[in-house]
């Protein structure tokens, strides 16, 4: 959900969605196996970090977890015929693959 948050079009939330998935698997590797992420990695999360606080600070109000669905939601079916698929799967992010 954090591509609708960052992203309203298919192109920068498909991008974000991907980046997100990944540096959430090396979150994964760092915590259960002690692996130490390269400084790209590093970099990239406090950078998303970043993004998100400043997105979010500069709303007039916190976009609820319904409302990000709902955009998460729309975003997917627009995209339903496109060749350009963002997962679906919204307890990704939530877990290990």
């Amino acid at each position: 959900m954090i591509a609708v948050l960052l992203a309203t079009e298919l192109p920068g939330a498909s991008r974000v969605q991907q980046r997100a998935a990944l540096l959430y698997q090396v979150r994964g590797r760092v915590v259960h196996a002690g692996h130490i992420p390269g400084p790209s990695d590093y970099i990239e999360t406090v950078e998303l970090a970043r993004r998100v606080f400043l997105t979010l600070f500069s709303s007039t109000a916190l976009p609820s977890g319904e409302d990000l669905l709902k955009d998460w939601r729309k975003l997917m079916a627009s995209v339903s015929s496109s060749r350009d698929r963002i997962s679906t799967d919204l307890r990704f992010p939530f877990r290990e693959g």
